[in-house]
């Protein structure tokens, strides 16, 4: 039995069943907003930088370290300031039909040739990454 959510396929198209309970999408983006961007069953933390429309907008990763790696939890970096720590590399998020893409994201000089759906939990102030792999 299939259990869809959008649209897509619980657990195949959504990543983590937990993941895409957690994803909501009625927000009115601004800069500084941030939010996990829900992969399979990571959620890396985000913050907004620039804001083209409520369609398209970039953002930069966060830095963010573990109290505890069983747990998996990670909480974001601050500088002296008490601002979040942000990579240097910057992504674009363009919503095409329903849903969002993440386009050319440069990770470890990585770069994205394809688009990659993207989904996110506004309003996120912690990521995690799973133990066990």
């Amino acid at each position: 039995m299939k259990v869809y959510k959008d649209g897509m396929t619980l657990g195949r198209e959504t990543g983590s069943l937990t993941n895409a309970l957690m994803e909501n999408k009625t927000h009115e983006i601004k800069v500084g907003d941030s939010f996990a961007l829900l992969m399979w069953t990571d959620r890396s933390l985000w913050q907004v930088t620039k804001v083209i429309s409520q369609t398209e907008f970039y953002a930069k990763r966060v830095e963010t370290y573990m109290k505890d790696w069983t747990d998996g939890t990670c909480y974001p970096k601050t500088g002296d300031d008490g601002k979040w720590i942000l990579w240097d590399e910057e992504s674009k998020f363009k919503k095409s039909r329903k849903y969002w893409y993440e386009h050319c994201r440069y990770g470890n000089g990585v770069f994205c040739k394809t688009d990659c759906k993207a989904h996110f939990s506004w309003g996120a102030t912690t990521g995690y990454r799973d133990p066990s792999f």
